[in-house]
């Protein structure tokens, strides 16, 4: 894992960029969920890492 994803998966207040092929994978592997699941959370609840975090029971 990066050091810059390491920093992210820490930081409560973490926004995910949507667009960024790179962050989608990493969090799709990190929460074991798939791309369709991952922007239907973001689609719910927003950007913010730990509301999806939690809308995805993670």
């Amino acid at each position: 894992m990066s050091k810059e994803f390491e920093d992210m998966a820490l930081d409560a207040d973490t926004e995910l960029d949507i667009n960024d092929l790179s962050q989608l994978q990493y969090w799709m592997h990190e929460w074991d969920v798939s791309e369709r699941d991952l922007r239907m959370a973001v689609a719910n609840v927003g950007t913010e890492v730990s509301e999806l975090r939690v809308a995805l029971g993670r």
